[in-house]
């Protein structure tokens, strides 16, 4: 799923309210929000804040991919921050989506609740057999309850799904940081329930809105370095002997692994 660099996979300009060229909302906007967001965002991953005073006060957000190197963060970021303004010019509430990061202002204090909608959606062409989205909801499914957990709200994983292994799933799932676990939790679940309207039956879909994410592909699109290492397998237990002290020695290998971070 390719996607030029300069281009969002969704950029959103949902704002009933427009601030007019001039104005000490384009001022607390364009020249203390988002150099704010860009400059901390690009050192922590995350970042939230506000500019300017009442009436004319702006909220911000940025977040990048928990796996991602800072050097991509930032370029992503100020990327952010140019495009939003040209293409949500004059609106005061508006989000942009890269697959990197997120950028996010309104001038209505959004912190902790999470927006699932709209949404942005995209697909692999490619058609996937119904046992491999059972296997692709299973992992997202088990991802969700691992990032909703954790402090990162951030979580990739696997899942072999045939008895060879190398039949692979890759997924990801995140929300921004300010989400509470419930509110992760919730809106990642929102996400998968539109894989069936979006998605069914394609090998690989990225699902996304301001809050959240999920993302699934039967390539490595994520850096490995995230995946915690594989357990040790325990150990097998040999078939009892038969009488005349031999057993059948046949293993079965499991039909599904799954590698959560």
């Amino acid at each position: 799923m390719p996607t030029r660099a300069q281009d969002p996979i969704l950029d959103s300009c949902y704002g009933s309210e427009n601030y007019t060229s001039g104005s000490q909302f384009e001022k607390n906007l364009v020249n203390l929000l988002l150099p704010s967001l860009v400059s901390s965002g690009s050192r922590n991953g995350f970042f939230n804040t506000s500019a300017g005073d009442n009436p004319d006060m702006v909220y911000g957000l940025v977040q990048c991919r928990g796996d991602i190197s800072m050097d991509d963060c930032q370029n992503c970021l100020y990327n952010s921050s140019i495009q939003i303004v040209q293409r949500c010019s004059n609106t005061k509430d508006a989000f942009i989506c890269y697959d990197n990061c997120v950028l996010r202002y309104s001038n209505l204090n959004f912190f902790s609740l999470y927006k699932a909608s709209p949404v942005g959606y995209l697909w692999n062409d490619t058609s996937a057999s119904n046992t491999d989205v059972l296997d692709k909801v299973e992992l997202l499914t088990s991802l969700i309850n691992t990032a909703s957990s954790k402090a990162s709200r951030f979580a990739t994983g696997t899942i072999n799904t045939d008895l060879t292994g190398k039949s692979t799933v890759y997924g990801l799932v995140q929300c921004t940081l300010d989400l509470t676990e419930l509110g992760c939790s919730s809106c990642l679940q929102q996400m998968i329930n539109l894989i069936p309207s979006c998605c069914s039956g394609k090998i690989g879909a990225h699902i996304f809105s301001a809050s959240c994410n999920v993302r699934y592909e039967t390539y490595p699109f994520f850096d490995l370095k995230s995946l915690p290492p594989l357990p040790p397998p325990p150990p097998i237990e040999a078939d009892p002997p038969s009488k005349d002290g031999s057993g059948d020695g046949n293993i079965f290998p499991s039909l599904v692994f799954l590698s959560l971070n």
